[in-house]
C-alpha cells in the first residue's frame, strides 16, 4: 500500500470496511505486505481478477513493468498481446463477493481502475449494482480499452445509467482517457439506505483473505 492508500484507509479503521481487489498475483502480494506492514485490520483482501461469469475461472494478465499499475488483462491494451510478462489470475465476479461478504450491501465509495475491464465487471456486478449501488463510484473509462474488451462504451455508459449513476460528465465513447467520478442521481436515498453512520466515512474485523465459493 502507498501511503496515499494507507492513509483514508487508516482514517476509517474504527468506522468502516474496505474490500480491496487485486488480479495481478505478484501485485497482490505487495498489497497483501502493505496490508500487515500498516496493521490495517479493516481491509477484506481478493486476490482476484473481476470479470463477468462467462470468463471462467482464470484469465491472463500481462504484467507492465514499467507501470504496474497499467498492468491488464491479456489483450485489453495492443502491447499485451505480445508481452512475454503474463501470468494466471484467479476470476470471481462482484455479486460472487457480495454473497461471500454481505457488508458490501453498504459501500459508501467504490473506485474501479481496471484497465478495460469495467464493462465486464459491472456485468458480473449486476446484483450488487442494482440492489446495493455505491453511492458514489469512481472509475476509469477508456473506450479503445473497453471495445477491446468486448464492451463498447456506449455499453458501459448504458449499463450506469441503468444502475442510477449520473453519467453526463463521461464523454461519447469514453473518448480519450478519462477517470470519473459518478454519484447516484438519488443520493439522498442511497445515503440514507447506508445508515447514520456511514456518511461519516467521507467526512473526516480482522484482516483475511476472503475464500470464494464457485461463481
Amino acid at each position: 500500500l502507498s501511503l496515499h492508500d494507507a492513509l483514508p484507509i487508516s482514517c476509517i479503521r474504527h468506522h468502516g470496511k474496505v474490500f480491496a481487489v487485486e488480479g495481478m498475483p505478484s501485485i497482490a502480494e505487495h498489497l497483501k505486505a502493505g496490508v500487515v506492514a500498516n496493521s490495517l485490520e479493516n481491509v477484506v483482501m481478493y486476490d482476484y481478477a473481476v470479470s463477468d461469469p462467462s470468463a471462467g475461472n482464470s484469465l491472463k494478465m500481462a504484467l507492465n513493468p514499467t507501470n504496474k499499475g497499467g498492468s491488464t488483462v491479456k489483450g485489453n491494451k495492443p502491447w499485451s498481446n505480445s508481452s512475454t510478462n503474463v501470468f494466471t489470475a484467479k476470476v470471481t465476479t462482484l455479486d460472487s463477493m457480495l454473497h461471500q461478504s454481505p457488508e458490501m450491501q453498504r459501500l459508501r465509495l467504490a473506485k474501479m481502475d481496471i484497465e478495460g475491464s469495467e464493462g465486464l465487471a459491472l456485468k458480473g456486478g449486476r446484483e450488487l449494482f442494482s440492489k446495493y449501488p455505491p453511492c458514489t463510484l469512481v472509475v476509469e473509462l477508456v473506450g479503445e480499452w473497453l471495445a477491446r474488451a468486448g464492451t463498447p462504451a456506449s455499453e458501459v455508459d448504458a449499463m450506469l445509467s441503468s444502475f442510477g449513476y449520473d453519467v453526463s460528465a463521461v464523454p461519447a465513447g469514453a473518448y480519450g482517457h478519462g477517470t470519473y467520478t459518478l454519484e447516484q442521481k438519488n443520493m439522498p436515498g442511497c445515503l440514507s439506505r447506508l445508515g447514520s453512520g456511514v456518511n461519516f466515512l467521507l467526512r473526516g474485523t480482522k484482516k483475511k483473505q476472503a475464500a470464494l465459493q464457485p461463481k
